[in-house]
């Protein structure tokens, strides 16, 4: 783990041991020792502590880091309860028009008034209700339009949109009009706040120069994050799975980390990346040199252990690397792996987590077709759950819907 800001220290979570502790110490204090002193005590056989310090004024900026060991992650095909984690479900179908429908979802956005739906050429915008409150669509050839959406997403206040494309971000008003061309190429975007985005560099072939680069709305630059993971391509390349960068949003705050790092990095107000935690691959990291191979990751998945979604709440951590998933308990202080979330409030279909916000809420998008085919089945009527009254509410609103509408949203309340 290398650091772009400040220092902090490093706590190992304590309910997910599996490897030496002397040897854990070792190699993530080495991480650190290029950047700081570094002091270490251990306070019981499972829970490690690293404080850093960078001067005299170090304790002024040290934190506590969680440590989530991915090398030992017990296999569980047993599906979970959702009573475990959540409190109560909901469901808000989206509406459905000849304009509003939606075909392959590729990428949701939620903000405090709305979700935003990138499909087919365009950004769909519906209300937290799910009213349809209209869409962004400029493909074309001119200044003003995109050839394809690579990549989008909408600022805090929900007064610009971002388009990525083809060489280019363009940030449009939310009546489509257009504020700034840049020239840009990217393979991701993200607003930090309602004046800054972060752009997220391709390392297909592993010579480009920065990670990430940070611009106003405008396109000027404010800070360069130096690409940590150069390589030459000795082979050729046969890509990687979308998980390069993985990003999410917590607590109002920007989170990113990248397929060959270990550590997650939170978007600080003063442009800096911070150290927020750390996901410990240990032998099977994705090395800058294994990639220099143009290894197969989908053939060679067991070889490489590397981080494939991640979100958090007040009081979770849900993360999965390409083989398992895991929840992390920050009351308990537990971790547990999950084949399934089994839903067991109102007896609908099983939760996928997709979206988290509002630090205790996630979603999942279930397609009407599929939904309406569960509610007929005969496991959903003879469930026992633990809402009966929400099971009958969600056979009144199956009972409205068309096989053909809109997919709808369930909304997930998880437990404080």
């Amino acid at each position: 783990m290398d650091f772009y800001g400040k220092a902090t220290g490093v706590r190992k979570i304590k309910t997910i041991p599996s490897i030496n502790e002397k040897k854990f110490q070792r190699r993530i204090a080495a991480r650190f020792t290029n950047n700081a002193k570094v002091l270490i005590f251990v306070t019981s056989i499972t829970f490690t502590a690293i404080f850093i310090g960078c001067g005299k004024k170090a304790q002024d900026a040290i934190s506590i880091i969680p440590v989530f060991d991915l090398t030992n992650i017990p296999e569980n095909d047993e599906p979970i309860p959702l009573s475990k984690i959540a409190k109560s479900v909901e469901y808000v179908p989206l509406e459905s028009t000849d304009s509003s429908l939606l075909a392959t979802i590729y990428k949701i956005v939620k903000r405090e008034r709305s979700f935003y739906f990138h499909a087919k050429d365009a950004i769909f915008q519906f209300s937290i209700n799910g009213e349809w409150l209209g869409k962004l669509e400029k493909t074309g050839k001119g200044p003003e339009e995109y050839s394809v959406i690579k990549d989008f997403d909408v600022s805090p206040s929900e007064q610009l949109i971002a388009i990525l494309t083809w060489g280019k971000i363009l940030i449009y008003k939310p009546n489509g009009e257009l504020l700034k061309s840049i020239k840009h190429d990217a393979r991701f975007i993200n607003f930090v706040d309602d004046q800054k985005l972060l752009t997220y560099q391709s390392n297909m072939r592993g010579n480009g120069n920065y990670s990430h680069i940070m611009i106003d709305i405008y396109g000027d630059t404010i800070a360069l994050f130096p690409n940590k993971f150069q390589f030459e391509l000795k082979n050729k390349t046969l890509g990687l799975p979308p998980y390069e960068y993985l990003r999410y949003w917590y607590h109002n705050e920007l989170y990113v980390s990248e397929i060959h790092d270990d550590t997650v990095f939170k978007v600080a107000t003063d442009n800096t990346l911070l150290p927020y935690s750390i996901f410990y691959t240990g032998e099977k990291r994705l090395t800058a040199k294994a990639r220099a191979t143009g290894v197969d990751l989908f053939r060679h998945m067991e070889d490489y252990n590397y981080l494939t979604g991640i979100m958090e709440s007040s009081r979770y951590v849900i993360y999965s690397d390409q083989l398992r998933n895991q929840i992390y308990d920050k009351k308990e202080e537990g971790a547990y792996s999950y084949a399934r979330v089994l839903n067991d409030i109102d007896g609908g279909m099983d939760f996928q987590p997709e979206l988290a916000f509002n630090k205790n809420y996630i979603i999942s998008i279930i397609d009407a077709f599929k939904l309406k085919e569960h509610v007929r089945s005969k496991s959903f009527n003879e469930v026992k759950v633990k809402d009966l009254e929400g099971k009958q509410r969600l056979e009144q609103l199956v009972n409205g819907l068309s096989e053909e509408d809109n997919p709808v949203i369930m909304i997930v309340r998880l437990k404080d």
